[in-house]
């Protein structure tokens, strides 16, 4: 007999990306757009799709062992599109090019997540998802 406390937790809906080419949102998606973390790791709104964002760039901060960070995700509900990513090194050594694009911010995301606690909480998803508590 399983008792209600060892029952698995149900993560709930996942996030899923469309595909954006040049500036085209390819397929339709209906409801209104919503940004859950912008460019620089900030967080907007309480909802249950924040929530879930918030864990997956806690996420990809933790397995890149905090050198990038999926940011400015963005959507309709669990539907994303356009993200960024943020490393802890802005430019290649060799040539000084960006990594990445234009839209990585870099170490304002990686130095905002590192002393976010006030942005940052963990939440249910990052315990689902055994990340360390910020």
């Amino acid at each position: 007999m399983t008792l209600a406390s060892e029952a698995p937790v149900e993560y709930g809906h996942v996030l899923s990306y469309t595909k954006v080419y040049f500036g085209r949102l390819y397929g339709d998606l209906e409801g209104e757009f919503q940004k859950y973390v912008n460019n620089t790791g900030e967080v907007y709104g309480e909802s249950e799709v924040t929530h879930n964002a918030e864990a997956f760039c806690h996420y990809t901060y933790e397995r890149s062992e905090h050198q990038l960070m999926v940011v400015d995700i963005q959507g309709v509900d669990h539907n994303l599109f356009d993200p960024e990513v943020a490393s802890s090194t802005l430019f290649y050594a060799n040539d000084k090019t960006i990594f990445f694009c234009c839209g990585n911010l870099s170490t304002d995301a990686i130095d905002m997540f590192n002393l976010i606690k006030a942005v940052h909480v963990c939440n249910k998803f990052c315990h689902m998802l055994k990340l360390k508590e910020m």
